[in-house]
């Protein structure tokens, strides 16, 4: 959903508020679900210890710093421009 509402904020011109939405996901990716995922594994009736791969979180935690700094960078004036936009696609292509 956060897609969505950030598109339509920034078509109306808020785009304070759909990069709230892209942030706060962030948050939520990085911060909660793990937490999440490894108390559900814990409190499970037979519960293994949760064993991760570093690599995944590694790449995507870098990839998240990253876009979180070129996005600092693009809105330093409070505008993108075209080329600025279409580095955050290139960063975005990049990860995926």
């Amino acid at each position: 959903f956060e897609v969505l509402f950030s598109t339509v904020e920034t078509v109306e011109g808020r785009v304070g508020v759909g990069l709230n939405f892209v942030l706060g996901s962030g948050v939520v990716n990085f911060g909660l679900l793990p937490a999440i995922v490894a108390l559900a594994a814990a409190r499970a009736k037979h519960a293994l210890p949760l064993e991760l791969d570093r690599l995944p979180v590694l790449r995507d935690g870098a990839f998240a710093l990253a876009a979180f700094a070129a996005l600092l960078v693009v809105v330093r004036d409070g505008r993108a421009t075209l080329g600025e936009s279409l580095a955050l696609l290139g960063l975005w292509a990049l990860h995926v």
